[in-house]
């Protein structure tokens, strides 16, 4: 089934005739196995954009043709020059593989072995600063996540905002970065009971599938710091409640991740039918959990 032939049944699925697959990516579709070919460009732009949000596209394609899918195969071409964000890529590849059976790698071996060699020796990047109190403007992502801070504050549950997710490799540094660090973060979080919870907040007026890409991110590195994978480095000074996080997983505390999508808008191929997504997504074979829900506006609420 070539590009062309499979989006049209995928519009037939979702009945939205508007639906467009993303410029630097290729489908092809035989024998019940899909290949996604992600080009140079598309390797390298950041995570939440339609042509790198290969998660994405892997998921709600497996979903919505799911009577045509039973495998899928990530291939790529390899940039001339690597970038942060194509190493961030290659640990969201390496991930998606280890986490789903029905997934198989075909790029750049040499570079998968390399990010698996040398995992074990990053660290995440601390918060260096406390959040600003108040967004600038109040119509914004930033404002939102701060009042949605306050729902999760209503019952003395340790939380946080903006928590840095950049990997680097032994030690926090522009030398030693492997990904983006400094506007790679998780929005929200709170953690009760066992339970780590990540937010990823979406105003009305963002819809963009990737964030199914990013929330599968953030929850793959808290996954790898609870497992002891990569690691929080050495600091004196902390700031955004982090001290909770760490002591959490000295401990042992952390028993389960779980990825909210905190948006009441959605792309089409999610919002068709989110419940069916996520029940793929929770299929996983390492125990992250996932979820959807939504914001009362009116009272500023977190409702299922």
């Amino acid at each position: 089934m070539n590009q062309e032939y499979l989006l049209k049944k995928l519009k037939e699925k979702v009945g939205n005739n508007s639906l467009k697959f993303p410029t630097h990516v290729k489908f092809h579709l035989s024998e019940k196995i899909l290949e996604i070919k992600i080009n140079t460009e598309g390797v390298t732009k950041n995570m939440q954009e339609n042509a790198s949000a290969f998660e994405s596209w892997a998921i709600v394609l497996k979903y919505h043709l799911k009577e045509y899918i039973e495998k899928i195969i990530i291939d790529w071409e390899k940039p001339q020059n690597t970038s942060l964000h194509y190493n961030r890529f290659l640990y969201r590849a390496i991930k998606f593989e280890k986490n789903y059976d029905w997934v198989v790698l075909k790029g750049v071996k040499d570079d998968i072995e390399k990010i698996e060699r040398e995992i074990n020796n990053w660290v995440v990047n601390l918060p260096s600063k406390s959040a600003q109190e108040k967004a600038t403007r109040q119509d914004s992502e930033s404002a939102l996540e701060r009042k949605v801070l306050e729902i999760l504050s209503a019952d003395n549950r340790h939380k946080g905002q903006q928590l840095p997710t950049g990997l680097f490799k032994k030690q926090v540094s522009e030398a030693t970065a492997i990904t983006p660090g400094s506007n790679s973060c998780i929005d929200l979080w709170e953690f009760h009971d066992g339970e780590f919870r990540i937010y990823e907040l979406k105003i009305d007026s963002n819809q963009g599938i990737g964030i199914l890409s990013e929330l599968m991110f953030y929850v793959n590195v808290m996954n790898d710091l609870k497992n002891g994978i990569i690691k929080y480095p050495q600091a004196k000074d902390r700031y955004r409640n982090i001290e909770t996080i760490i002591e959490a997983i000295e401990k042992g505390t952390i028993k389960t991740i779980v990825g909210v999508f905190l948006a009441n808008k959605m792309h089409p191929l999610l919002a068709k039918n989110i419940k069916g997504i996520i029940e793929i997504l929770n299929n996983n074979t390492v125990g992250i959990l996932f979820e959807k829900k939504s914001i009362s506006y009116d009272k500023i609420n977190i409702v299922n």
